[in-house]
């Protein structure tokens, strides 16, 4: 079983390829450029590395939010293409539970972070128990960094903060919580948790057609945020 997984979801563009659970080939890229530019780069060279082409791949994945909606566009957008040019499915995999697997601390809670500006974030709560095992108690949404606090600190437990950790110590919010921090290089999310968390929703029978794959967002776009602006005062005009 290949599974091929993409992750544009922030600055960075990945892909990886896992065969038979084991993750065989990855390629990250943080150079300033843009996705449009990287991506098609960064998975040409991970099926080059494997020895494979897009007819090998089983399954296709990539992060469908929340995270740049750009990003994710044309993530989302290259993997429809690549699995409906060989009639495969693809797995939607959301880019807070994929986070979640950077941490492996056992009895931890793991609170993956996505800076959503404006003291927000994009952000959830897991759990990883004694025996390693996932499992999710805060549904993905958008938080004031103070909301989050009160959250994660209703549980009494470690905590394992993973992707834009900045804004939290900027926000204190790391005072009077038991942390397990993570180093800076292990922090943030790559192409192959994408794949694992692939794997993990594959198990449990998720998956889509092509045509179904589409991006999750949390907030809506700057465009339909000006649309509606537009919307809004063009309605009032009518009014007056």
């Amino acid at each position: 079983m290949n599974i091929l997984a993409v992750d544009s979801s922030g600055k960075r563009a990945g892909a990886a390829i896992m065969s038979d659970g084991n993750i065989i080939a990855e390629i990250l890229l943080n150079t300033g450029l843009t996705h449009s530019e990287m991506l098609m780069v960064v998975i040409d060279k991970t099926f080059e590395l494997s020895k494979m082409t897009p007819s090998d791949i089983d399954f296709f994945s990539a992060t469908t939010g929340p995270g740049s909606f750009t990003g994710l566009r044309i993530g989302i957008s290259t993997i429809k293409g690549l699995s409906m040019g060989v009639g495969k499915m693809c797995i939607s995999v959301p880019t807070l539970r994929a986070m979640a697997e950077i941490s492996q601390f056992p009895d931890t809670l793991i609170v993956p972070v996505i800076d959503a500006r404006r003291s927000r974030v994009y952000s959830s709560v897991y759990l990883r128990n004694a025996e390693g095992t996932l499992s999710q108690l805060i549904t993905d949404s958008v938080f004031k960094v103070t909301e989050l606090y009160d959250i994660v600190t209703s549980y009494k437990k470690p905590v394992s903060f993973v992707g834009d950790i900045g804004i939290i110590k900027s926000s204190g919010m790391i005072d009077g919580i038991t942390t397990i921090p993570l180093p800076d290089s292990h922090s943030f999310l790559r192409a192959s948790h994408v794949a694992v968390t692939a794997a993990k929703l594959l198990s449990e029978g998720i998956f889509c057609e092509p045509e179904l794959f589409n991006p999750h967002y949390l907030l809506p776009s700057q465009a339909e945020r000006e649309y509606n602006k537009n919307k809004q005062q063009n309605n009032i005009g009518g009014l007056s």
